[in-house]
């Protein structure tokens, strides 16, 4: 079976193939593996996570075209909250707890 992850329109037009972040009152660990994903550059990220309420992001050969400035960030870390607000970002980057990639992982054409 596959199933597709939920999108979202971020800022910038880029629409995410998988947001872990959400405004939900009850919030969920949720966890995204993308693999094999071209994204063509207009946006700010490739996926977002809510690193305080423990979920987890796996990227594997993902392409990011069109991004010579690489301006997208591969992973969005955010604070989350239970009361309808837009959460606050609070790093990005590969971890090993939260945004679980190599640099090697990520190509920009």
């Amino acid at each position: 079976m596959t199933s597709r992850a939920p999108s979202r329109a971020l800022p910038g037009g880029l629409t995410a193939l998988g947001v872990t972040v959400g405004i939900l009152v009850v919030q969920r660990v949720r966890t995204i593996n993308l693999n094999s994903i071209e994204a063509t550059y207009k946006g700010t990220a490739i996926v977002g996570i809510n690193t305080n309420y423990g979920g987890s992001v796996t990227l594997r050969n993902i392409t990011i075209v069109g991004d010579s400035g690489k301006k997208i960030v591969p992973c969005q870390k955010y604070t989350g909250n239970n009361t309808g607000k837009e959460p606050t970002k609070n790093g990005s980057g590969p971890d090993g707890t939260y945004c679980k990639y190599a640099s090697s992982d990520i190509t920009y054409k």
